[in-house]
Formats: C-alpha cells, structure tokens, sequence
C-alpha cells in the first residue's frame, strides 16, 4: 500500500511502527500497530492531514517483529532504510506456530516486498 500511495502522488511516503496510530513510535514493535502517512514537508512525522492509513494490532497471539521502526518509500517507488540496513525483515509467527508456519517478509531497497515460509520463531 505504502509504496503504490508514493508512486500515485510522486512523493514521499513512509510506514511504521504506531502504539498510538498517530506517530512514529520509533519502535520496531509492528506487533503494535503501524501507520502509514504522506510525508509531503520531509520532517519524518506524521502530521494529521497527511495520515494515509491505520493498522491496528493484528491480535488473535500473531506477533510481527522486524529490524526496522519505519521504511520511507520515495515518489519513484525505491526504499530507504534506516542508515546501516540493507534490507528490511518482518517476522509474522503465531502463539500456536509450528513447522514452517511462519512468514519471514523482506523489503529491498528496490521497494519490492518478497515472502516466504520459514521456520524461524516456530518451535
């Protein structure tokens, strides 16, 4: 959603972690929450009028752990991460995950979004 509002309105568009769903909690705690907000004046916070979407916590014992509070995408669809981060990982498990049950989901600086199953957070 984040990256197709960017491309629609050629700006900068950013997605993060939200305990509030208002601001950036600066947090990688997806678990939370997140938002997503069209950063048109740059200063990395979600002012009211520019708040695009809100995801509550997903709940039902799903947990969402990454390595990155936010990811930016520019008007021309690429990805910027946090200095030092060459991609993002978001882990989505289940309290009753087993298996290959979960889902590891890997955002590259291109801006493209790939997921797969994993074991990792699966007992």
């Amino acid at each position: 959603y984040a990256r197709s509002e960017a491309l629609k309105r050629s700006s900068r568009v950013e997605v993060c972690a939200s305990a509030d769903r208002a601001d950036c909690s600066g947090s990688a705690a997806w678990g939370d929450g997140w938002i997503v907000f069209n950063d048109a004046n740059g200063n990395g916070s979600a002012e009211a009028d520019e708040l695009l979407r809100v995801w509550e916590p997903p709940g039902g014992g799903v947990r969402i752990t990454s390595n990155v509070p936010n990811a930016i995408y520019t008007g021309m669809g690429m990805a910027v991460l946090p200095a030092g981060v060459a991609s993002a990982s978001f882990l989505t498990t289940h309290d009753n995950c087993s298996g290959g049950n979960a889902r590891n989901s890997t955002l590259s600086l291109s801006g493209t979004l790939q997921t797969q199953k994993t074991t990792d957070g699966c007992p």
